[in-house]
């Protein structure tokens, strides 16, 4: 996968869109390949956090400080050592989602503090099985 392959999903007709692209998952698994040193020293998630915030630029038109990111990233909770390289290599405005807090054993704190960017920002962390296998679905939202 390479830019060819995400720009249909961020230009053109879709260019007002945005889109995730898959960095790093929880499963232990995840490690075979996502989890290998590159020549350059990053990992293969890593690599794949910075030329998010690249192509986000491409699909901007606007330098490398895009304000308004087109990608964003889906990186497990579970691994904050994870969510925190990611958040350094794809720089502060690109958005985390990061499932995994709940039923998969994310800590709610533990994923924030090391995804969150310095303005506070830039997560989206769903909790849904935790809502919606609640006794009280209502009041576990809350």
């Amino acid at each position: 996968m390479g830019w060819d392959s995400v720009s249909p999903f961020v230009t053109g007709k879709y260019s007002s869109k945005g889109a995730f692209i898959l960095c790093k998952t929880s499963n232990p698994g995840s490690n075979d390949i996502l989890a290998l040193d590159l020549k350059s020293g990053e990992a293969v998630y890593e690599r794949i956090a910075n030329l998010a915030g690249k192509w986000s630029s491409l699909a901007d038109g606007t330098e490398e400080t895009c304000t308004t990111p087109r990608l964003g990233l889906v990186v497990g909770a579970t691994d904050p050592e994870a969510l925190k390289r990611a958040r350094k290599a794809a720089g502060p405005n690109v958005w985390i989602l990061a499932p995994g807090v709940g039923a998969q054993g994310g800590d709610l704190l533990d994923a924030a503090r090391a995804g969150l960017n310095a303005a506070g920002t830039g997560m989206l962390i769903p909790v849904s099985r935790g809502i919606s296998k609640a006794a009280n679905p209502g009041e576990a939202a809350l």
